[in-house]
């Protein structure tokens, strides 16, 4: 789903199946009730995955700064678990971090590969294809990865998308109790992101992030 900032690998001595690796648990965990937490097990993801405990530990050590996780020692890694009176903050401080973003972004655009990705999701999103809480979430990594792509600065980036991780585990949430209001929310959402980069370039995408966000949070 992710690398980071300059589309450099965030773990590492990284390849490709141990960036798998990651985005597999990234999804495992926001798929899972926001409100739920479980145990992750190295040797148990070690099998899982195929590799030694070394990359996997270096797996949740990114997981940890993004904090979808937390380690604690002689307990173990649990996914961070969610308490529903804070639902309403982790969508507003992403719309924080969003404006920090359209201010770091002011004067800038998102590169043709960003914009052919935007309409790429709006593409797909206007098919009659099955709607899934898998495909919202993929979709959704999709859209954050291209508007991110602009941004250049690793401190504006991490904080992005660590509120980007916890916005999308209640968004999820959201969806798993009204798929279709929540379905045409996304879509509308992506369309709207598309105007502001034809019109406005980046600062505009990501004020318009700000506000969908701002809207998601007393929404349900």
């Amino acid at each position: 789903m992710f690398t980071g900032a300059h589309g450099r690998c965030t773990m590492p001595s990284g390849d490709y199946s141990q960036q798998e690796m990651l985005d597999a648990l990234r999804l495992r965990i926001c798929l899972t009730p926001p409100t739920k937490s479980f145990v992750l097990h190295e040797n148990e993801l070690a099998r899982e995955f195929g590799h030694s405990r070394t990359p996997v530990r270096q797996a949740l050590q990114r997981l940890a700064r993004e904090h979808l996780v937390e380690i604690k020692p002689g307990v173990g890694t649990r996914v961070v678990q969610l308490q529903p009176s804070d639902r309403e903050e982790c969508f507003l401080v992403f719309k924080d971090f969003a404006q920090v973003a359209a201010r770091h972004c002011d004067g800038m655009s998102l590169s043709s590969d960003s914009f052919l990705e935007l309409s790429s999701v709006h593409g797909i999103l206007s098919m009659k294809t099955e709607r899934t809480l898998d495909l919202y979430a993929k979709l959704s990594s999709r859209v954050t990865r291209a508007i991110c792509s602009v941004i250049n600065d690793d401190i504006v980036w991490d904080a992005v998308i660590a509120a980007y991780w916890r916005l999308l585990r209640w968004r999820l949430d959201s969806v798993r109790h009204e798929p279709e209001l929540h379905w045409q929310n996304f879509e509308s959402s992506v369309n709207r992101l598309i105007e502001a980069a034809s019109e406005g370039g980046a600062s505009a995408v990501w004020q318009t992030a700000a506000g969908i966000s701002k809207k998601y949070a007393t929404t349900a």
